[in-house]
């Protein structure tokens, strides 16, 4: 299965709640965070999740995977953060309107 096909696969929404229920991948101010084991474990579950037959892939398939299950959840942060960012430098009195468009 090639990466575009993979990428087709993982819905935000889902993606976004299974993150949201495993807080050892985005919670900072806990141990387990910088537990690697505990990290791995964590992406491991969704990877599963999100993918039913990850077990029977290739160790190189389920690899690839997990970077881009990584790759595709950094994109989605990092936007959400930008979007909040932007928010938060927008001036309220006297500025002209700004063309932003809302968060996805």
């Amino acid at each position: 299965m090639s990466t575009k096909e993979w990428e087709k696969l993982i819905d935000k929404e889902i993606l976004i709640s299974l993150v949201e229920d495993g807080p050892v991948l985005w919670d900072k101010t806990l141990d387990k965070y910088k537990d690697n084991t505990a990290s791995i474990a964590g992406r491991r579950k969704i990877c599963v999740t999100l993918m039913e037959d990850l077990e029977a892939m290739e160790q190189r398939q389920r690899q690839e995977f997990g970077k881009l299950f990584m790759k595709k959840w950094r994109q989605m942060r990092d936007a959400w953060m930008r979007t909040l960012k932007d928010k938060k430098n927008c001036k309220t009195s006297g500025s002209a309107v700004s063309n932003t468009k809302p968060y996805k």
